[in-house]
């Protein structure tokens, strides 16, 4: 099949055969009002969940239900803004303020699986380590099925570009089993090799931040897909050459070296 959206580079992109079964599972924000209540810099976090996302170059906005008849799908719309403290004051050094580049973040399933595979006893719920968006059918691990560079289409238009492996926030101290996991992997569990959330060990295992390539809207079941450029396309884009030449995986990065 071949995308059909607006597209940003020259040439024809099609659908990699390798993510046909790729699938949303969850979306989700959390406004800096809600942050703020939960205790803001000491706060876990977990977004709240939406039915559907608008996803644009500026972050995301989810919609949930409130009311009564929220649990059946029904009751008023509500508009959440999503707000990242971090990617909005900026690092120095590292991005500016509000930087396009870490637009939404994305995890895989398969991170979720090898955390519950490695703290046993740990309640760990979808979207406890705080992503906009949940996938499955990707592995967490870096250069197997993305990595920075990549380009996913999810649902009818949205195109998401993958910019950086994630890194584990000490945030994640506020989690609800934290104190399991602490009794297991010690005070700053979240930095063990043994976990997949360390991204010096398993880049990719925290997940991804995300720029918008094209912008759209997304909700849970909605079909995701690696999005490649035609030979052809790819060879006559000159000005995209450069940087692709110069774009370093997540592995590297991380001091790894290439991957095979």
């Amino acid at each position: 099949p071949v995308y059909e959206g607006r597209m940003p580079l020259a040439g024809v992109k099609r659908v990699s055969e390798s993510s046909v079964n790729w699938r949303v599972v969850r979306c989700a924000v959390k406004d800096s009002l809600r942050r703020t209540r939960e205790g803001g810099n000491r706060s876990a976090q977990r977004k709240l969940a939406c039915f559907e996302l608008h996803v644009l170059r500026s972050g995301a906005v989810g919609f949930t239900r409130s009311g009564l008849l929220s649990w059946f799908g029904m009751g008023r719309r509500v508009e959440v803004v999503d707000y990242n403290n971090y990617r909005s004051t900026g690092h120095a050094g590292r991005f500016i303020a509000n930087t396009p580049d870490r637009a939404v973040s994305l995890v895989t399933s398969s991170s979720y699986e090898a955390l519950r595979a490695a703290l046993p006893g740990c309640a760990i719920s979808d979207g406890d380590i705080g992503e906009n968006i949940l996938i499955s059918g990707p592995s967490h691990c870096a250069g197997v099925h993305l990595d920075i560079g990549t380009r996913l289409r999810v649902g009818g238009q949205l195109e998401l570009e993958l910019t950086e492996a994630n890194k584990p926030c000490y945030r994640l101290a506020y989690v609800r089993w934290a104190a399991n996991a602490e009794r297991l992997l010690g005070e700053r569990w979240w930095e063990s090799p043994a976990l997949p959330l360390n991204c010096e060990h398993t880049p990719g295992g925290r997940g991804w931040l995300c720029k918008v390539v094209v912008e759209g809207w997304t909700r849970p079941g909605d079909e995701v897909a690696v999005i490649q450029l035609d030979a052809e396309a790819e060879e006559g884009d000159e000005e995209a050459k450069p940087k692709r030449k110069k774009r370093r995986t997540a592995a590297e990065k991380n001091g790894h070296g290439a991957r095979a």
